[in-house]
């Protein structure tokens, strides 16, 4: 498992609800090249209240290259935006 706690870019859907879905997310790599993410699956969605800040935690799974991936996101709400959290192998 690697903690990353990064700001990425991300495409996502709000139902009529206001229920947010990521689709698919941009960051760059450790040698500063675009990567592009498009999440297969959400596994789970909660909501977290950490030191008041306000967000919403999406375990995804997604295939990059050849390798099955599960990706934590967070979506915070205060600031409107996204972090990939943490890869798990």
């Amino acid at each position: 498992m690697e903690i990353l706690n990064k700001p990425i870019e991300m495409i996502s859907i709000c139902s009529v609800n206001g229920d947010l879905r990521p689709i698919r997310f941009r960051f760059e790599d450790e040698s500063h090249h675009p990567r592009i993410v498009r999440i297969q699956e959400i596994l789970s969605t909660k909501e977290s209240l950490q030191l008041g800040i306000q967000s919403f935690l999406y375990l995804c799974h997604a295939v990059t290259g050849e390798r099955d991936l599960l990706f934590e996101l967070r979506y915070i709400v205060k600031s409107h935006s996204w972090v990939l959290y943490r890869i798990i192998y």
